[in-house]
This record gives structure tokens, sequence and C-alpha cells, in this order.
């Protein structure tokens, strides 16, 4: 992939100074006592354990909800709008002042200085060198490194989501890390999933479980028949896997506007044996008003005085 390059080369000064800096120490150490001898930092930080890290996108990679305007992004005060990648099913929220460079198969954002600027890519497309590990963003997961390019940070945010390896990379001057890197990470956070709307088909994918034993069987059955229904928009169906088939406090799921695809049983069954309730987490993606939207809920049940499992409520 060719990448732009349009930053001001200072690698000759910087050795320069570095070979004074290592002069003047050779000449102070040797009329210093050791503990007053002038320390080089480190090029690294500290390692941090795998335990203490976080993710960039906690819970995952939203998905873009139809909303094209932010108020701010974190952390600042700035209206943001939403920018969709041309060649990606992806897009940011952008702040008011960057704007939007297209370059052969990249697409930046940047500010209008193009000083610091924001891409997303796809991680086999790029080569990702690194010389310097960033203390500001090496507590994230995803983040695979920085390239000092001179006075120019590249640090590189490298993650899987919808089965596709993608990179995000932020530029930015040395000197305007603690001005542009704050609004560059906030934009690269608010990344949002875009699903097409025409690929959307509505369906029953999760996998469930046999259970552990009967009783387990027949529950996963019954949250089963439930979502079959919802799918179907069958309110007989529905009902009767509900307390009493003349319960309707539950029938908006069957809103003929709204598609469902259930796509993951997120948790599987959770409840204290010493009463008779069950607990199911569903993740499922929903067609509403043209925009295709992810969520996920819990389906509770109870047991009834008969031994019957049924759906209680489901938020």
């Amino acid at each position: 992939m060719h990448i732009r390059r349009s930053w001001l080369l200072a690698g000759a000064s910087t050795l320069i100074l570095a070979a004074l800096f290592g002069c003047t120490k050779s000449e102070n150490s040797a009329s210093q006592p050791p503990s007053a001898a002038v320390k080089e930092p480190p090029a690294e930080p500290v390692a941090i354990p795998a335990e203490s890290k976080e993710e960039l996108f906690l819970g995952g990679v939203s998905y873009y909800d139809g909303y094209d305007q932010m108020d701010s992004l974190e952390g600042g005060d700035t209206p943001a709008s939403f920018k969709k990648d041309p060649s990606r099913p992806y897009g940011f929220y952008i702040l008011e002042t960057m704007k939007e460079v297209k370059l052969e198969e990249v697409t930046s954002w940047g500010t209008e200085d193009l000083q610091a600027e924001l891409s997303l890519m796809d991680a086999g497309d790029v080569s990702i060198e690194t010389n310097y590990i960033n203390p500001a963003l090496a507590k994230y997961n995803e983040y695979a490194g920085t390239h000092i390019d001179d006075e120019t940070y590249n640090d590189y945010l490298v993650f899987t989501d919808h089965g596709r390896r993608l990179a995000i990379r932020l530029r930015y001057l040395k000197e305007e890390l603690t001005t542009a890197l704050p609004n560059l990470l906030a934009s690269a956070r608010s990344l949002r999933y875009v699903a097409d709307p025409a690929a959307f088909k509505t369906g029953l994918e999760i996998e469930f479980p046999e259970g552990e034993n009967e009783e387990e069987a027949e529950i996963y059955r019954q949250v089963k028949r439930n979502l079959e229904a919802i799918v179907a928009k069958d309110k007989s169906a529905f009902r009767d896997t509900l307390q009493t088939p003349d319960a309707d406090y539950l029938d908006f799921f069957l809103k003929q506007e709204k598609q469902f695809r259930f796509t993951k049983l997120s948790s599987q069954i959770s409840y204290p044996r010493d009463i008779k309730r069950a607990d199911v987490e569903i993740e499922y993606e929903y067609l509403s008003d043209g925009i295709v939207h992810w969520a996920n809920y819990t389906v509770y049940l109870l047991q009834d005085k008969e031994g019957r499992w049924y759906i209680a409520n489901i938020d």
C-alpha cells in the first residue's frame, strides 16, 4: 500500500543532539559522583501486565445506530459528525474541526493543516514496523506499537471485528502528543460497524446446548420456541411460552416493522438451584427504519407448581 509521506525529516538533527548529549554525559560523569551522573530515560516504559490492560472498544465495536451527530466526544466539547469509510463497512465520529482526505486506498481524517490524522486500514495491507512503545496507549490490548518517523508519531491499533483484521493509525507531530492524541484516540474509540440492511435476514442462528440434565434441556427448548415465535411473528406460539396464553405484556416483540436475527447465546443458564428460576442471555441483530442494530437481552424463566418452565420476562 502506498501511504502519503508529507512530514518534515529531522533525523540528522536528532542524531547530532544524541551525540552531543552522550559527550556531555561522559565529560560530566568523570568529575561527579555516580549519584549525580545524568541518567538517560528508558527507551520503553515498563511492560504492563496483561491482566491490567483494557479493551479499546468496551464490549466490542458498536453498531452504527443512525445518529449522524454527537455533541462531543469523550473528554471534549467539540461536536462530531459520523463519517463512513468509503471502502469498508465502518465509520468514525469525526470532530468538526477535522476534514476528510482521500489518498488511493486510504481515507484519512485530519486537522486542517494535516499535522494530525486518523486512518482505517485492513491490517494485511499495511506493514506495521514499530520502534517505540507509547506510554499513553500501552494500556490497550489492541495497541500494536508506534513507529517514530523523525518528529512524527505513527501509533497502530490492531483488532478483529466481524472476522476482519483491521488497523487504525494515529499520526501526529511529537510536539502535539498531549493535544492531538486525545482527540484522535477519542475518534478511534468511536468506531462503528455499519451493517448492510440489504443483507439482513431474519432467523435463529443459535445452536443451543443439550443441557446438563433434562431440566436444563427443557429450559433451552422453551427459549428456542420463544425466539422462533418472535422471528415468525407468531403470537399464539409466542404466548404459549409465557405463563398464560392471555399475557400481552411482551407483544411488542411481535411488531411487524422490527425484524430479528438471533445470533448468539452469550450466557448459558445461570440460576441458583435453591429457587425455581433460570436466566439465559441472548445476542441479536434487528432491522428497524432501515438500520441494522445490535442488542442483547436476558430471558428470565420461572417454574410453576406443576413443574413447567415458562418465560416470565424478557429484558
